[in-house]
This record gives C-alpha cells, sequence and structure tokens, in this order.
C-alpha cells in the first residue's frame, strides 16, 4: 500500500523531481524508501536527531548522491 501511494503522488512530478523529508529515527521509513530507489541526500549532523531527505526514483540528481551516504 504504502509503495502504491508514493507512486501515486510522485508520478507526475515535473522531471522527475520528487523529494520527501524523513526523521532519521524513522530506520524503518528510510529503509522503505531505499527499497523503492529512493537515494538519501543528505546526512543529518548528530546520529540520531534531524532530518534526512530523500531524492525520488526519477530525480535527474539522483545519480549525484553518493552511495550509500
Amino acid at each position: 500500500m504504502g509503495a502504491g501511494l508514493l507512486e501515486r503522488v510522485t508520478v507526475d512530478a515535473p522531471g522527475g523531481r520528487c523529494r520527501l523529508l524523513t526523521s532519521v529515527r524513522a530506520r524503518d521509513a528510510m529503509s522503505f524508501y531505499r527499497r523503492l530507489g529512493w537515494a538519501q541526500a543528505t546526512h543529518p549532523a548528530c546520529e540520531d536527531t534531524g532530518i534526512a531527505v530523500f531524492l525520488g526514483p526519477r530525480h535527474p540528481g539522483r545519480t549525484a548522491v553518493p552511495l550509500p551516504l
């Protein structure tokens, strides 16, 4: 269900430019996004605080993100 919802809300993004933010404490969510092809584009300053920004699977800048982050 979650994968379908993400696809539905991002499919029409201009040029595939989708981003999402999540808490770095939401480890299950972060793993879920990675499995769906989202790339983590930022690394929070502190280990278990802050947010992580992900670029969607069709985002043109996704390939510039060093993996794994």
